[in-house]
């Protein structure tokens, strides 16, 4: 069995200090470009994300602006027809008052 002075011994502790720093060194290197490439690709499939929902937005947009026009145009039907019932109601109104004078005798 072969005995070791410790001027060896030191100097093999060093090497596996300096092995394993080493290799940590590698490894930490290694996961650090791995990681920033996942990143990459997880920014560009968010930056594809964002233009197909712009898109999206822009194409639903459009769609309410038709809704919002074709509300609007039924809302002005719906404003015409009020102002020919109200002129009909005030017709009405006045041809009973005169109705309702000649009926009880009160028309001067």
């Amino acid at each position: 069995m072969g005995i070791t002075s410790e001027p060896q011994v030191w100097v093999l502790i060093g090497v596996f200090a300096a092995a394993i720093i080493g290799v940590l060194g590698v490894v930490t290197t290694s996961f650090n470009n791995t990681l920033r490439a996942s990143l990459r690709q997880v920014n560009a499939s968010i930056d594809g994300l964002r233009g197909v929902m712009g898109a999206r937005f822009d194409e639903m947009d459009a769609k309410f602006e038709g809704l919002r026009a074709d509300v609007n145009g039924m809302f002005a039907a719906i404003d015409i027809k009020v102002d020919s019932i109200d002129k009909r109601l005030d017709n009405l109104d006045r041809d009973v008052q005169t109705l309702t004078k000649r009926a009880f005798g009160t028309d001067v």
